[in-house]
């Protein structure tokens, strides 16, 4: 297809399948081959980004169900943003213009002290947690009244599905199905746990998670020196170590 964020090149879409399809049949790797012996690239352009769709049918029966879902997913996106972002390879401009997390757009964030820090600091925990309650309290205004921006890292706008905007294109097999498991992982969390939970998970209960479901692409790359020295970064700033800069160019682009 064409896109017009792309200044040279074309977007692939593919059918809707589940990730064990897209691991064992879609021939990702080909269509991955056939792309780089055309000189076209993934990582390596400011305008290409992997968007991945998730049914709302997956997160719950009812209505209310998906809601709450959602709304776990996004104190849980809120809670790992720093790592998040870091995975993403996302620069930090790239971000804000078509990723903004969804975090920010739900009511009385702004005023949290937390919400300068993004997440930084552990003491959001119970900001997290109140925020998310307040929101399944309210009913109707659930947090797709809140995130209907579409460049937002998780674009609640679509009738049908979620869709995950904040990942880089890549044109390395690897990082893509990382990626895939990453998302899927995220849903799965949202899907375990309560809120109160998610709102102390850490990286490392994350990849304990991606072990338990056997997801060995996400654990193998997130596992791998380069990523591993990247989210130690994070967790020094986690740590209140206030000279890593969390937009710094190790954590966007080093990796594919």
């Amino acid at each position: 297809k064409e896109d017009s964020s792309l200044r040279n090149g074309v977007e692939i879409v593919s059918n809707p399948a589940t990730l064990q399809f897209h691991m064992d049949t879609m021939p990702w790797r080909s269509i991955m081959d056939i792309a780089k012996d055309n000189k076209l690239f993934g990582h390596n352009t400011d305008t290409a980004g992997l968007h991945i769709h998730v049914s709302r049918t997956g997160l719950g029966i009812s209505k209310a169900e998906q809601e709450y879902t959602l709304a776990k997913l996004v104190m849980l996106m809120w809670r790992l943003w720093p790592e998040l972002f870091a995975f993403s390879r996302r620069t930090e401009e790239n971000m804000n213009n078509w990723a903004l997390p969804n975090h920010m757009f739900v009511p009385d964030v702004r005023r949290c002290d937390c919400a300068d820090k993004m997440c930084h600091n552990n003491g959001c925990n119970d900001c997290m947690s109140n925020l998310a309650f307040d929101l399944i309290k309210r009913g109707n205004e659930s947090v797709s009244k809140f995130t209907q921006q579409k460049y937002t890292a998780v674009n609640t706008r679509p009738r049908d599905t979620l869709e995950f905007r904040l990942w880089r294109s890549t044109l390395r097999y690897e990082t893509f199905m990382a990626t895939m498991q990453l998302t899927k992982l995220l849903i799965d969390m949202s899907m375990e746990f309560d809120i109160t939970h998610l709102g102390h998970v850490s990286w490392e209960d994350l990849l304990s998670q991606a072990a338990a479901h056997e997801y060995t692409h996400l654990w193998d790359y997130a596992t791998t020196p380069e990523i591993r020295e990247k989210m130690e970064l994070v967790r020094h700033r986690r740590d209140g170590d206030h000279s890593y800069d969390p937009h710094d160019e190790l954590l966007q682009l080093s990796h594919q």
